[in-house]
């Protein structure tokens, strides 16, 4: 299903799409990893979905799969920084922590900077050395 995401045909979506938001844990997980393979924005959309909702089964796999993504996840997760919600900074950190990147790195240290509130400055320092140690 993957080469069928990127090939990006709007046909060949809809039924990706019926799998990613199936009942069925298996048809809703290989609908999800074919969307990563996926430029398109209802792609990104449906996995951004999915990695923001903490009651969402695919949580894990959604955020594994937007890892994948490495620096492109910064402008998909941008507004996560951003928010009021300090559940969705602290998911939007933790994530980061896991892209091995310069870039990445270098948007914590100034998360780190700009935080406010004392947990997610802990959280981001954690981030940072986590980031750091398993490159």
């Amino acid at each position: 299903m993957k080469a069928l995401a990127i090939a990006e045909s709007v046909k060949y979506l809809d039924v990706i799409l019926k799998f990613a938001n199936s009942n069925m844990y298996m048809e809703q997980r290989a609908g999800m990893e074919a969307l990563s393979a996926s430029r398109l924005a209802v792609a990104k959309e449906r996995l951004l979905k999915a990695y923001r909702n903490d009651d969402e089964p695919l949580q894990t796999v959604a955020a594994d799969l937007l890892v994948q993504r490495g620096d492109g996840i910064l402008t998909m997760i941008g507004e996560d920084f951003l928010s009021k919600d300090k559940a969705a900074r602290a998911r939007a950190y933790h994530l980061l922590s896991r892209v091995k990147t310069q870039r990445a790195q270098r948007v914590l240290k100034a998360a780190f900077e700009t935080e406010e509130d004392a947990g997610l400055k802990t959280l981001i320092g954690w981030a940072l050395s986590r980031a750091m140690t398993s490159r």
